[in-house]
């Protein structure tokens, strides 16, 4: 085999061995055949997807001497193919942005070149690799010349980051946007250049190498290099190929992602060690594991994951689609939430990858609490999860009925009343009558959760989910309900515990107030997007709900929305008896009575 690398030996030569990109060198070949081309063309899209090689055969198609009428493929071996194949000739200029970044590398080599006609060729062609590192003032100075060129001048830009190139060159421009490169292309390419190596490669390792490729074939002919290069004999098999191909980050982080929807901290915590120890950032992982989420987001709300099937191979879009069936649209924002305010400290962090790791143990405490819940269904408290042999609704229910245990051991049971059972009268149940009650739900909560623990699962099988609804527990209202007016009543103690830890926060929540109660969720009202902001930032909801459970007992989660007024609190009905009590019988408040005794007048009405 030749010591160059396969990418460079096997570089596509015409239109018909370009792997993909139909809807980009379809068109180009129409302009060709037709004679339809334009001054300046933008070629935009990942690495390693044809931009640069797309550009080559254009150049060497519209100088091609030998070119039959009407049609668009270079016969790559007339004088004029062969010098731009060879990279010799003085009329295709080959510019990379990257290292000629400046003004006074763009006159020198573009704007000064476009005045001379061509030498030897039909027409000059400026490719300009990364042209989106030129600076400012070089764009401004190659506006004019990209505007109105000279004649027979054409300039073929490439970039991978689009959104830095300025309108106005983007605008003076035919643009083509490049895609990542379909997994069977990939294979078909790398079929193409195994046979040529004369060496004999199983599928089975070329699926491997397009997958870990993800869609960029210069990626996947380096890696067939380096597969070859280590190849015993006239076969590739993939069992000999293990210890070499690398663990794409894709890997790394869906295996990240399968860990924290699984609450399994160790696991989490092991992967990003394993990164770390491959020389990998923990900015790569996190952005990985965000975009995983993201698209299983997408899929969740959608109700379909068809629509990934252009952007990923079969294997992984079965893994999201096992994470879709699993997961709620809750679950996957707070998760999203949490890894992108843990991604946004990592800037300021004196280790990288802390921040992380807090937010893996953040979430997978969150997933094994239940506050982030994987099952799809909206009735469902826990999920069939696997742990030790045993559901994780099993150790849910103990948990439930110690707790239960626990309060019938303890001193008697606060019992909270509202306003109107006060006025009506309303008899208050017994502690005895209330215990009576809690063993008659403790009774009917193991009823409906069925499973079976004579037989341990096997790691193959397939655990059913344990669907516990919450519709046959009937707790008791006063153990797990509270108004809103209760919470109003103590919210001059909750900002005073709020204040004990955060005098900011505390200052904060005086321009926010309770407007209601979702289940056990309190809703704080502002008129402000960044008090809400704030409020719903993690750190702080911490702080909150810390201080409504010392202040009222109980655990309550907070949520922050945005008014356009402020809050009237349900209930609330105390400071309108003040001011009824400091009426007097003339009907006057005090304020008023006190400037009649000032000015000498007297209330009329």
């Amino acid at each position: 085999m030749s010591s160059a690398t396969l990418y460079r030996k096997y570089r596509p030569q015409g239109w018909s061995e370009v792997a993909g990109q139909e809807h980009v060198k379809d068109t180009l070949a129409f302009e060709v055949s037709s004679g339809r081309t334009v001054h300046a063309y933008l070629f935009s899209g990942p690495r390693g997807v044809g931009k640069t090689t797309t550009a080559r055969i254009f150049a060497k198609a519209i100088n091609c001497l030998e070119r039959e009428d009407g049609s668009s493929e270079p016969c790559c071996q007339c004088v004029a193919c062969l010098a731009v194949t060879e990279g010799g000739s003085m009329d295709i200029i080959e510019i990379d942005a990257a290292s000629n970044r400046g003004i006074d590398s763009v006159r020198d080599n573009i704007i000064d070149n476009a005045r001379f006609s061509p030498t030897r060729l039909k027409n000059k062609v400026f490719i300009v690799d990364e042209v989106h590192m030129l600076t400012t003032e070089a764009f401004n100075a190659l506006l004019k010349t990209l505007e109105e060129p000279p004649a027979n001048v054409i300039f073929l830009l490439a970039t991978t980051e689009l959104h830095k190139v300025p309108a106005t060159i983007v605008s003076r421009c035919q643009r083509f946007d490049f895609r990542k490169i379909p997994v069977e292309s990939v294979v078909e390419r790398l079929v193409d250049i195994s046979s040529k190596e004369e060496i004999e490669v199983d599928r089975e390792v070329l699926l491997e190498i397009a997958r870990r490729s993800e869609g960029c074939l210069r990626d996947a002919e380096g890696l067939l290099g380096k597969v070859l290069a280590s190849a015993d004999g006239d076969r590739v098999t993939i069992e000999s190929v293990q210890t070499v191909l690398p663990r794409s980050d894709w890997e790394t982080a869906a295996s990240f992602v399968g860990a924290l929807l699984a609450g399994d901290t160790v696991k989490a915590l092991a992967t990003v060690g394993s990164m770390l120890d491959s020389g990998s950032e923990p900015e790569y992982l996190a952005n990985e594991a965000l975009e995983i989420i993201r698209k299983t987001l997408i899929a969740k709300v959608s109700g379909d994951v068809n629509f990934l099937r252009a952007k990923l191979d079969e294997s992984r879009l079965v893994l999201i689609s096992s994470w879709v069936g699993t997961t709620t649209i809750g679950s996957l924002v707070r998760i999203l939430e949490i890894l992108l305010e843990k991604r946004r400290d990592m800037k300021g962090s004196p280790l990288p990858q802390l921040p992380l790791e807090l937010a893996a143990v953040l979430i997978c405490q969150e997933v094994n609490g239940g506050s982030i819940t994987t099952s799809s269904s909206p009735d469902s408290v826990v999920s069939g999860t696997k742990t030790n042999g045993r559901t994780v609704a099993v150790d849910t229910i103990a948990a439930m009925k110690s707790v239960v245990a626990e309060e019938d051991l303890s001193a008697p049971d606060p019992i909270v009343v509202s306003q109107t059972e006060l006025e009506s009268g309303t008899e208050l149940n017994s502690n005895k009558e209330t215990k009576k009650t809690r063993e008659s739900e403790e009774r009917t909560l193991e009823n409906e959760v069925q499973f079976s623990t004579s037989e341990p699962l096997k790691d193959e099988e397939v655990v059913e989910e344990i669907v516990v609804t919450t519709q046959p527990i009937a707790i008791e209202k006063s153990v797990i309900e509270i108004e809103i007016g209760s919470v109003s009543a103590k919210w001059e103690e909750i900002v005073k515990q709020v204040s004990e830890v955060s005098q900011s926060l505390s200052l904060l929540m005086g321009a926010v107030s309770p407007v209601r109660m979702d289940g056990n969720i309190v809703e704080l009202g502002s008129c402000f997007p960044f008090h809400r902001d704030r409020l719903n930032e993690h750190k702080t909801r911490d702080i909150l709900e810390a201080a409504f459970s010392t202040v009222l007992g109980q655990k309550l989660l907070v949520r922050a929305v945005t008014i356009e007024r402020k809050p009237e609190i349900e209930h609330n009905n105390v400071a309108e008896e003040t001011v009824k009590a400091q009426v007097d019988s003339t009907g006057a408040a005090p304020a008023v009575q006190k400037i009649a005794e000032v000015f000498g007048g007297r209330v009329i009405s």
